[in-house]
């Protein structure tokens, strides 16, 4: 098991319990008090993911789960309590027209994450390799045109099964 974007590497840690000892947690930083061994991985670097594409090239992985980071499509940003403000709407998935050049680079850098995530999904669901992928339903993560384009691509993803 791959786990893509781990966090503090549960998923993994529990993966490891049930006996799929051989289970990798990527990710940008290792977090502090994670559950098992994160190996740093930059997704946009492409000696990373060339690195990944060929360890999924292995009959011994069985199973991927991807956890593309939310921050910038997170809906608690439209709640007015003096947080970040919001950078994404339901009309305006890709970026809001009025950002800020900071907010803009920031935005640019977040579309560019989610395109490698549904790349690596499809890749996945080539190879018949178990893959899931998981984001709050609230999130405007799933409104994305990287997401949008994957549920076209994909013929199981429907509405019904969207990522959350």
């Amino acid at each position: 098991m791959i786990e893509v974007f781990s966090g503090t590497a549960t998923l993994c840690s529990v993966a490891k319990q049930f006996g799929l000892d051989g289970s990798l947690a990527l990710d940008k930083i290792r977090k502090k008090g994670a559950k098992a061994t994160i190996f740093v991985f930059n997704i946009l670097d492409p000696k990373d993911r060339d690195l990944l594409y060929h360890w999924l090239e292995s009959d011994l992985v069985v199973w991927a789960h991807i956890a593309p980071v939310c921050g910038t499509c997170s809906r608690a940003r439209q709640i007015r309590n003096g947080g970040p403000r919001p950078l994404r709407s339901d009309s305006y998935q890709m970026g809001l027209p009025n950002l800020t050049s900071d907010e803009r680079q920031r935005i640019d850098l977040a579309n560019n994450m989610y395109v490698e995530p549904c790349k690596l999904f499809q890749h996945c669901d080539s190879r018949r390799i178990l893959v899931t992928m998981d984001n709050p339903s609230s999130s405007l993560v799933c409104l994305t045109e990287p997401f949008l384009l994957l549920q076209l691509a994909v013929d199981f993803f429907t509405q019904a099964r969207r990522c959350v």
